[in-house]
């Protein structure tokens, strides 16, 4: 929440009116802009011609043993940018080598597979560039979504850029619709990914890290400035997994800044079989130690406030009027704050703390149910056999998410004609958790590092006076180009 003056609220109007901001804008406007994305409260549109072009862009595309996804992959670019393909030891060298130059592109093999990271790392090493945009052998990137997702670019401390990557057959030349034929496919695999895809981040534009609304972006797709990738030391080659998740949160450590753009879609080929599907997961999910021994919490599987988790551990174990009592102590607590702040409307400070503590509790209760599948699995199970009592709000844990996220995703892909295909669904859903949980203990047993299952505690920040400028970017704003800015929806969790 920020508190705006009255040129402050104007500038706010014509912003979201769509009134550009753009290098002869005044300073104070433009101030207020950058303030108001650092915070995410706003997004950055770019207005078409500003950015990169083509020509300053080289792709990196790691591959093994994958000549077919090659060849999808670089059908898509139709040599509009220049490619260097990094072949990671593949046991079909030869097809590998004869796709790079049917579509005459560089080809570099490396005499040992040492995995993604090592693979870009060797493909940045050879581009000179100002930009590179790192392409996974079976996501496809066309050069007109590689334009608009350059357009982000005009800000100059945007280091990279991601697109939504949805699931689709990469093999094919041009993506097929999955909006369309969901429920219609005879691949489960395929329909149920073309929803709940691990590399798929939603469709809301935002800046990414460890604490905003897309905590990360895959490196399936990823378009980065080379100068931002060779200073922070590449990709690390020591993680065969997560090192995509792992390089963008050293970019932000770094002071840059990462951006999600879902208005742009690269295309990628879910796995062919449900063991492919089943490893995949479990290797995301044991990647969390290594992550967790470079990055301490931000790893943990739940963040919430002590007084949200004493809420749903109270209403757990059934004790209704404590755990009513900690709501209404914790709505008075946040009025008291707000009243400070909206000192001259006192109803519109009560409806916000009963409105925020409320979505706030929600929140953490989505938290911590997902939390119960994919990272305290074993825990859970131990807990349910010592209290009877909780089960019932254990099983509901389990159920409850799964299922409500299917149907909110197939609504917002309008999707919803077979229920039963939902359920379907959740259940799926269900058993991609339990195989992410699997990989998690695996991975914190081998590193003997308990931080991918311990919750992480937050506290509620204090509130900024009207001449605070809260974010960490506390330079002034450099204007290079042009943009309009849309509203923010209001974050999940």
């Amino acid at each position: 929440m920020m508190r705006l003056s009255e040129h402050g609220t104007r500038v706010l109007d014509d912003l979201l009116a769509g009134v550009p901001v753009r290098a002869e804008t005044p300073r104070s406007e433009r101030l207020l802009a950058r303030r108001l994305i650092d915070a995410a409260m706003l997004h950055p549109l770019p207005t078409s011609g500003f950015g990169p072009s083509l020509e300053s862009v080289t792709a990196v595309i790691p591959v093994r043993d994958d000549p077919d996804g090659l060849a999808a992959a670089l059908s898509a670019l139709a040599a509009a940018v220049a490619v260097v393909i990094v072949d990671d030891a593949s046991e079909c060298s030869p097809a590998t080598e004869a796709v790079a130059k049917r579509f005459g592109a560089r080809m570099i093999r490396r005499s040992s597979n040492g995995g993604p990271a090592a693979a870009r790392n060797t493909g940045l090493e050879a581009v000179e560039t100002e930009f590179v945009a790192f392409i996974d052998a079976d996501a496809v990137l066309d050069p007109q979504s590689l334009t608009r997702l350059l357009r982000n670019f005009h800000l100059p401390e945007v280091a990279a850029c991601a697109p939504r990557v949805r699931s689709n057959d990469a093999s094919k030349a041009a993506p097929c619709n999955h909006d369309a034929d969901d429920f219609r496919s005879s691949d489960l695999i395929g329909a149920y990914e073309s929803l709940c895809s691990p590399l798929d981040m939603g469709d809301e534009p935002s800046p990414v890290g460890p604490d905003c609304r897309v905590r990360y972006v895959p490196g399936a797709a990823l378009v980065v400035r080379t100068e931002a990738a060779q200073r922070i030391g590449g990709f690390d080659e020591t993680l065969r997994w997560g090192e995509d998740v792992d390089f963008v949160w050293r970019l932000v450590e770094s002071g840059l800044s990462v951006r999600f753009d879902p208005e742009v879609i690269a295309w990628h080929r879910p796995r062919r079989s449900w063991r492919d599907w089943a490893c995949q997961r479990r290797s995301y999910g044991a990647s969390a130690a290594s992550l967790a021994q470079r990055h301490s919490d931000k790893v943990s599987p739940a963040r919430c406030t002590r007084s949200a988790a004493a809420f749903w551990v109270m209403a757990a174990l059934g004790a209704r009027l404590p755990a009513a009592a900690e709501v209404i102590f914790s709505a008075r607590s946040l009025h008291a704050r707000l009243a400070e702040m909206i000192s001259t409307d006192r109803r519109l400070a009560v409806r916000l703390a009963a409105s925020l503590t409320l979505r706030s509790h929600l929140a953490a209760g989505r938290g911590l149910a997902s939390a119960l599948t994919r990272s305290w699995a074993p825990l859970a199970v131990l807990a349910a056999l010592a209290c009877r009592r909780i089960r019932p709000a254990l099983a509901m844990a389990v159920v409850t998410p799964a299922l409500t996220d299917i149907i909110r995703r197939a609504r917002r892909a309008r999707n919803t004609k077979r229920a039963s295909r939902l359920v379907v669904f959740a259940g799926i859903r269900v058993l991609d958790d339990l195989c992410y949980c699997i990989g998690v203990w695996e991975g914190m047993l081998r590193r003997r590092c308990l931080d991918p299952i311990l919750a992480r505690f937050v506290a509620v920040p204090a509130i900024p006076s009207g001449h605070d400028r809260p974010g960490r970017n506390r330079q002034e704003h450099r204007q290079a180009g042009g943009f309009r800015a849309r509203r923010a929806r209001p974050p999940r969790g």
